[in-house]
């Protein structure tokens, strides 16, 4: 009968590494450079008490946030004899502070997209007495989740049966003149007036806030 010695015990030196295996689709690693690649998911946590990393996820405060950092949205719609308001607000949802202090920049289009010839202005022009929008502008800072509110105003008369009336089906809403806008619909039937009153950004309290009715695309 011939004896065999016992297989010897792999005793690894510095800088060298046994091959291992790894359970599920990873497959078996390489004896020199452990590889994880991305079919393999999160990392396992090793027998030897190794630490598990993870991969990642994307903030969700961040997703779908326009460039500029904040969203436009339209929250309310008043027309009550001819007089019309339409409200906005804007969201801080960005990561980092977003300041404002003034009137937002507008600019309507009719149905076919082109232009809209209006005179825009800040406060009421003289189309109603509304104290909010001829108070003076103030320096509103939104922390993230913070919202700002603005507001249009106009009225709805055909003084002169043989001019067209103006008529606007959506708008580009800018926070202040020069930043990036957003595209938003919105019904804007301003007679012969063609006068679009606008009320500065007012920080908005949180028990005032609206949820939106118009969905908003950028538009630079």
């Amino acid at each position: 009968m011939v004896i065999r010695p016992a297989p010897k015990r792999f005793r690894p030196q510095a800088g060298q590494t046994r091959g291992m295996r790894l359970g599920g689709k990873c497959g078996v690693v390489g004896a020199s450079l452990l590889v994880m690649v991305s079919a393999c998911g999160q990392a396992s946590a090793a027998s030897d008490g190794g630490v598990t990393s993870r991969v990642p996820q994307p903030s969700a405060v961040a997703s779908g946030c326009p460039a500029e950092g904040v969203r436009i949205t339209r929250t309310s719609y008043d027309g009550a004899m001819g007089l019309r308001l339409a409200g906005f607000e804007m969201a801080n949802c960005g990561t980092e502070p977003y300041e404002v202090r003034g009137y937002p920049d507008v600019r309507l289009y009719d149905a076919d997209g082109e232009p809209v010839t209006v005179e825009a202005g800040g406060g009421s022009l003289g189309i109603a007495v509304l104290p909010d929008f001829d108070a003076p502008p103030t320096t509103v800072l939104l922390q993230p989740g913070e919202i700002a509110s603005t507001a249009l105003l106009w009225r709805n008369l055909v003084t002169d049966s043989t001019v067209d009336a103006t008529l606007a089906e959506s708008l580009d809403m800018a926070p202040l003149a020069g930043r990036s806008s957003q595209h938003l619909t919105a019904h804007i039937d301003l007679g012969n007036t063609t006068k679009l009153g606008v009320k500065p950004w007012v920080e908005e309290a949180r028990s005032n806030r609206s949820a939106p009715d118009e969905s908003t695309s950028n538009k630079a």
